[in-house]
């Protein structure tokens, strides 16, 4: 019997012999039946069909994001010089292939490739950062299609989807099952539901669907064979099915009031090329009542609201079990106002105990066919689920709370307004106002309205909302803009007695912007965790999410509070969490923050204008006046934008004209030490999801000048020091001049010729008694590769030259790195880079020390 393709790969390793990456290649390449014309071997491992393809080849079994960092690697160099890009990247071992449609990146990977630090070389993927890592497996995760040989029928899949790519770009379908919803319902909503419309559209409507009706229609869609009937045998979301009438598909949704046709056929039949229907029996029930999941990707993702995945659920009862018993479920009402489809509440077990209100109409009925179809919702049948305007019903004009909001309806032939049931559960109000105990458990939305208090940036989200316009009455502040801000104002005023436990992001306990919140919502802290923000589906950015319990009944000002913090794999949505550490998160004045600290001297609109920058060397460009104004004796310009870790990485950076936004400070003689302190605070430590909102603060302690001069020689050598030396700037017609007053060295020590700026070369020798030996290491290491610079600079092509505007004496350290890195690659760029690296990893480790232990951190 003829061995399977596996088990070749299998055998390619033998006792010691370990197999090599050329023996992977070729066993590939005799599987495919590819001849030699059709493929090239070289630096990529193998092209196939000139560079449609590039195949990225390992000996063993490697992870597939490990392989594709390697690939990207190989995209970056080739967008760097302007090469030919590939239509897919595979990845090949002995156990596995996985394909990555380079269009599905394209524009985020162009958008963020150079900011990557990437290895020395493609195969150095160690050298990543984990938040670069991080930044890559985000990208691509949703796009890989893998083929696992040891499972059968998976060869023959993956031929079928090679053939397909090789030929027409066309790939095999793939299973839509709970991990990869999202995934299938973006897709679903681009080229289906874009091409959706009403049949019949009623007056004052368009006939293009909400975002709410699509994600009825994707689940008509999905349940139905593509022939002639629907396999789900329950009841779907609003009643939604779909048909085939006359050669036309027709979706029938509201109780068959309203249909939808498609418009597209050709679009329609792209989508489930690549999608199998129906799902596999076993995940139907869970892709139906994961609906809630997918509306972040609309209007859910405009409201702010986030679906809370099962493994958090479970976490969150726990931590409510570990604070006030195991037996609370029995002592407490719980009310959760922004429910959603109830999935927070999926695993209650005294379901009479529990109210579940959310905004939309729609979502209560999704709940309740959850319930009735669902194994998983089943008990929610006994709680008490209505539709409420948390945010709005029954607010009055001064805040305080009066249940008199109605459900009503209106007599379509005359107009009349029809008084219906009133909305708020009589049970639930007289157990308020008798000050029953009470948890308030949910995960409300963190939609905000935008950063000024007009509402204008977003308007519609809470602009409107009854407690919205309260709190700016009351001058709550910037936190008027928050939505869940907005829910804990309510709260406090509706329920003083009860325990919140809320999943929310940490901005009222740190943030800048919400100090008056916390002067009028006060609560004792009762305990919680907080985990990564991308374990929630669609949310952008790295940052905390925490799960926080406050009892209302003790107000206590918010100083501080303590946090256990979650390790989760992202990509696991039930699996097991564990708690390696804890976080303080602390509430610091604006008065004790570090941009309040440094000396701001004030510009001088009498001087000459200079030219405004948006990097080292490039003139910056906007419809807004751009900053040309400079300050009496100034050297510098750093931009540091907003105090806390989220800002500082790409917020901090020195500049010999300003920077055009402004949103910094002018650098003289007399703030030089202070300007390189705030830049090496800013820097040094590198920012993480968890430390993402921390604030950096002034220095509780005196600093030493050693201290100062370790930051200054720091500054002098990151990567985001783009003080340069060039001529020839144009702005306006206006030709300018960089002087750089911060190169380090007499010309005569490195090779160079006269400076128009010495500053920093005798700031440096003034000081020479206060430098560490840390310091004084990287000087040394930096002097060597001055030296190169000025050595090989007589065989810089043009290019190079033009490049960097080279030609003055006063170069950059931007300048000298970047173009002797163009120059010189292979070894020699990695000897200049290994020369630094050591020493100032070794400087940086000292600072980190040193900037907790001077109370910049907490």
């Amino acid at each position: 019997m003829a061995r399977s393709f596996y088990e070749k790969l299998q055998g390619l390793s033998k006792g010691n012999k370990q197999a090599s990456e050329e023996d992977v290649k070729d066993a590939y390449l005799a599987f495919l039946k590819l001849r030699s014309s059709e493929y090239t071997k070289n630096l990529i491992d193998i092209r196939i069909n000139g560079d449609k393809i590039w195949v990225e080849a390992k000996a063993g079994e490697v992870a597939l994001d490990v392989m594709f960092a390697q690939s990207l690697h190989y995209v970056h160099q080739a967008l760097v010089k302007g090469e030919h890009l590939p239509s897919f990247l595979l990845v090949i071992d002995q156990a596995k292939v996985g394909i990555l449609p380079y269009a599905n990146i394209q524009r985020a990977f162009e958008e963020m490739h150079t900011v990557i630090g990437w290895g020395k070389s493609a195969s150095d993927v160690k050298a990543l950062s984990k938040a670069d890592f991080a930044k890559i497996q985000e990208l691509i995760a949703y796009h890989i299609i893998a083929f696992y040989f040891k499972y059968e029928g998976e060869e023959q899949k993956f031929l079928a989807t090679f053939d397909e790519i090789k030929k027409s770009n066309q790939l095999t379908r793939t299973d839509i099952i709970p991990d990869n919803l999202d995934e299938a319902y973006a897709s679903w909503a681009l080229l289906v539901g874009e091409h959706l419309r009403l049949t019949v559209v009623p007056e004052g409507e368009s006939a293009v669907l909400a975002e709410s009706e699509l994600t009825f229609l994707f689940y008509a869609d999905l349940m139905h064979d593509g022939k002639s009937a629907s396999v789900y045998q329950k009841e779907l979301p609003a009643s939604a099915r779909l048909v085939f009438l006359d050669g036309q598909k027709i979706f029938l949704f509201d109780n068959n009031r309203r249909e939808a046709k498609v418009t597209n056929e050709e679009s329609y039949q792209i989508y489930w090329n690549r999608w199998q229907r129906p799902p596999k029996e076993q995940y139907r029930d869970q892709l139906i009542s994961r609906r809630d999941a997918l509306m972040p990707l609309g209007e859910r993702r405009y409201d702010g609201e986030f679906y809370t995945p099962l493994k958090f659920v479970k976490q969150a009862y726990a931590k409510l079990a570990e604070i006030l018993g195991k037996d609370w479920q029995n002592e407490y009402i719980v009310w959760d106002m922004a429910c959603g489809t109830g999935n927070l509440e999926q695993i209650h077990e005294k379901p009479r105990n529990l109210f579940l209100s959310t905004l939309k109409q729609r979502e209560v009925d999704i709940m309740k066919l959850n319930a009735k179809n669902s194994e998983r919702y089943a008990k929610l049948q006994e709680a008490t689920i209505w539709q409420y305007d948390y945010l709005n019903d029954d607010v009055q004009p001064d805040g305080t709370i009066a249940y008199t909001d109605y459900d009503h309806s209106f007599n379509s032939r005359t107009g009349e307004k029809i008084l219906g049931a009133r909305k708020f559960p009589k049970e639930l109000e007289e157990a308020i106002k008798a000050g029953k105990k009470i948890v308030v458990l949910m995960n409300p939305p963190y939609g905000e309205a935008g950063t000024t208090l007009s509402f204008d940036s977003k308007a519609g989200i809470a602009k409107e909302k009854g407690v919205a316009k309260y709190m700016m009455k009351k001058e709550w502040g910037a936190a008027s803009n928050e939505l869940y801000a907005q829910f804990l104002v309510r709260i406090q005023k509706e329920m003083p007695h009860a325990i919140i436990a809320m999943f929310s992001k940490v901005k009222h306990i740190n943030s800048p912007n919400f100090e008056r919140f916390r002067e009028q919502w006060q609560a004792k802290y009762l305990g919680g965790f907080v985990f990564h923000s991308r374990n929630f589906d669609t949310v952008d950015g790295s940052y905390p999410i925490a799960f926080l319990m406050w009892d209302l009944g003790k107000p206590q000002p918010i100083t501080e509070i303590v946090c256990d913090v979650l390790d989760t794999d992202i990509k696991d949505a039930e699996g097991a969490i564990s708690s390696k550490e804890q976080k303080k998160f602390f509430n610091q004045p604006k008065e004790t923050y570090l941009n309040k600290w440094i000396d701001r001297p004030k510009a001088n609109p009498n001087l000459p204008r200079v030219v405004p920058l948006k990097n080292a060397l490039k003139v910056f460009t906007a419809n807004f006046i751009p900053l040309t104004y400079w300050s009496d004796n100034a050297i510098g310009y750093i931009f540091a934008d907003a105090n806390d870790f989220q800002n500082a990485g790409r917020g901090t950076t020195l500049f010999s004209s300003p920077y055009g936004k402004g949103h910094g400070f002018y650098v003289n003689p007399d703030n030089l030490h202070q300007a390189a302190v705030v830049f090496a605070v800013r820097r040094a430590i590198r920012g993480t999801w968890l430390n993402d909102r921390d604030q950096f603060l002034q220095p509780t302690k005196p600093l030493t000048k050693e201290f100062e001069l370790d930051c200054l020689v720091y500054m002098l050598f990151n990567g985001s020091n783009l003080s340069a030396g060039a001529s020839k700037l144009v702005y306006q017609g206006q030709a300018y001049t960089l002087v750089n007053h911060f190169f380090p060295y007499s010309p005569s020590d490195v090779g160079g010729s006269k400076l128009e700026s010495y500053f920093m070369v005798d700031y440096l020798e003034a000081n020479q008694a206060y430098i560490s030996a840390q310091a004084q290491a990287v000087l040394e290491a930096g002097k060597w590769i001055y030296q190169q610079y000025f050595k090989e600079y007589a065989n810089f092509s043009p290019k190079i030259l033009d490049e960097y505007k080279l030609g003055r004496s006063d170069v950059g350290w931007y300048q000298i790195k970047n173009s002797l890195k163009q120059y010189k690659g292979g070894k020699q760029q990695d000897a200049y880079s290994a020369m630094l690296e050591e020493p100032y990893k070794a400087l940086t480790v000292k600072l980190a020390d040193a900037i907790y232990h001077f109370g910049f951190l907490r």
